[in-house]
């Protein structure tokens, strides 16, 4: 959900305990700005929270823009399965 022209917000569930693998050391959120033209700039983000945490606001991002955003779990072991794929837009100035 778009909070301003620079931010998101985004919530999901926690992990099944059954899913883990491992002890949940945080879930990654990604943030990859969607591809239009050629001449356009790309645009990654990508935030750590803990295992705790089941939403996050994303800020700096650039205005009436389009991105995909996904969050995965990781453990020791590494990162897991992507979640909560989804496409969000930044607000209009």
């Amino acid at each position: 959900m778009a909070i301003d022209f620079t931010t998101l917000w985004i919530r999901w569930g926690e992990i099944e305990e059954h899913e883990k693998g491992g002890t949940l050391l945080g879930y990654r959120i990604h943030v990859k700005k969607e591809e239009h033209h050629e001449d356009s700039q790309p645009f990654y983000k990508e935030m750590t929270v803990g295992p705790n945490i089941t939403e996050a606001t994303i800020t700096g991002l650039p205005t009436w823009t389009a991105f995909r955003v996904w969050v995965a779990a990781f453990t020791a072991a590494g990162e897991g399965e992507q979640r909560n794929d989804e496409w969000m837009r930044t607000s209009k100035r």
